[in-house]
């Protein structure tokens, strides 16, 4: 199974957040470690930046619209499509869209934690 750079990041980084590490500056809603919000992926991998103080972990963070905000989302979208196949994780999306998240299945623990002991 070829995993790509995206998706060692989303593993290691939703391990690490399983973890008790915290990932962004950003406030979220309702958060739990067991899941990685989307916002919490566009602002630290992409470095995409609020737009306003929202605290719904997803688009819903308003993130300001540009070429670089829809390019990341659409990879967003793609990678967490082909992870679910995978079996590395679970997506999940709050009432009314306010936010999604991710939550890595046990397999997705597995593989996560052989990139998390490679690179330490």
């Amino acid at each position: 199974m070829r995993i790509g750079k995206f998706e060692k990041w989303i593993l290691v980084n939703a391990l690490k957040k399983r973890k008790g590490e915290r990932l962004t500056d950003l406030t979220f809603y309702n958060d739990k470690p067991e899941q990685l919000f989307k916002g919490e992926i566009l602002s630290g991998y992409f470095n995409l930046k609020r737009s306003d103080l929202h605290s719904f972990g997803d688009v819903k963070l308003k993130f300001k619209e540009s070429d670089e905000y829809k390019k990341a989302l659409a990879q967003y979208s793609r990678t967490w499509q082909r992870m679910a196949e995978k079996g590395l994780i679970n997506h999940y999306t709050g009432v009314y869209s306010r936010w999604s998240a991710i939550k890595l299945t046990d397999k997705g623990i597995n593989k996560a934690e052989q990139y998390l002991n490679v690179n330490s």
